[in-house]
């Protein structure tokens, strides 16, 4: 059975199938799905986050008025937007990983079989050693396949 932020993340989804931008209002998305407007909240700040490719404007008060956007671009300047993010930064987690790779399989980059492939390679059973090396490890392997994406798009 699918979990309730699962169904909402669908919803939300399924509303920006022709739009790259939607307003939303956050007491409305909680009465539909029958949950505090903190679920909502909750759905928008863990699977509609920046290396997802999505920006998220909020409104506080009254009925909580949510501007969601979809970060688009040629493949070429998102995976520089992403190749740039990495090098910025000395290790990174799983989860955070994961959000690089679904916004590539989303903006179709790579697919689903590729991604497979990727999120084993950098999972901490593969990369097994210790908490800090692994996170290190994780980051050159995603800057590694970054760049490989990018030449495959300049050689295309």
């Amino acid at each position: 059975m699918e979990s309730k932020s699962s169904c909402i993340e669908k919803y939300i989804l399924e509303c920006m199938l022709n739009n790259d931008s939607i307003k939303l209002s956050r007491a409305e998305l909680a009465n539909r799905f029958n949950c505090s407007p903190s679920q909502i909240n909750y759905v928008l700040s863990t699977r509609f986050t920046h290396d997802r490719g999505f920006l998220v404007q909020s409104k506080r008060g009254g009925s909580g008025c949510i501007n969601l956007m979809k970060i688009v671009g040629s493949e070429e300047s998102i995976l520089s937007q992403i190749y740039t993010g990495l090098c910025d930064i000395k290790s990174i987690s799983y989860n955070k990983s994961s959000d690089i790779i679904y916004r590539l399989v989303r903006d179709g980059i790579i697919s689903d079989r590729e991604s497979m492939i990727i999120s084993a390679s950098i999972s901490d059973k593969s990369l097994m050693n210790a908490d800090g090396i692994v996170a290190n490890v994780r980051v050159n392997i995603l800057i590694s396949i970054i760049l490989e994406l990018s030449r495959r798009t300049v050689n295309e």
